[in-house]
């Protein structure tokens, strides 16, 4: 169930690492999420959807 349903999120810093974890938990809460971060992090969100997709 989303507990989060309705909230936004934002996380800021976010290429990879325990901010990535952070976001992608609060996503499956169901809260909609602000993305902040430098390089990469486009790369990093794909791969990440990707392995969502698979599981």
């Amino acid at each position: 169930m989303g507990v989060l349903k309705g909230k936004t999120a934002v996380v800021t810093g976010l290429t990879s690492g325990i901010r990535l974890a952070c976001a992608r938990a609060l996503a499956g809460a169901g809260a909609n999420i602000v993305l902040n971060g430098m390089g990469g992090l486009l790369r990093g969100l794909r791969h990440a959807a990707a392995d969502d997709e698979d599981s």
